[in-house]
């Protein structure tokens, strides 16, 4: 039997695919604050980052318990152990717009 099979009611956001589930963030400034993921510590998850913003002074992904600030471009794509890797995104400079899939 399949994880999702043994779960009664719960169905699989794609057929046949490892993905479990899916957030869009469609918020024209979305934001998220430091977390970690409530998921498995040695799955990856996949961030996806969208929209017009300048990449050198805002919207960057932090990963706080590595002291690490990246630029991360609209279009850029990370795969990060998310459920043990505290991380979010800094806010954006007037005008501008972020969307994200994770």
């Amino acid at each position: 039997m399949t994880f999702h099979a043994s779960l009664k009611g719960i169905k699989s956001n794609f057929r046949n695919s490892v993905i479990s589930s899916t957030s869009f963030n469609l918020e024209p400034s979305a934001v998220s604050i430091d977390h970690t993921d409530g998921n498995v510590g040695y799955g990856l998850c996949a961030l996806a980052s969208l929209g017009s913003f300048d990449r050198r002074k805002s919207g960057y992904l932090v990963l706080f318990d590595m002291g690490i600030l990246l630029e991360f471009d609209s279009g850029s794509i990370a795969f990060l152990p998310s459920g043990i890797l505290q991380h979010g995104n800094t806010t954006l400079q007037d005008g501008e717009e972020r969307y994200s899939i994770t």
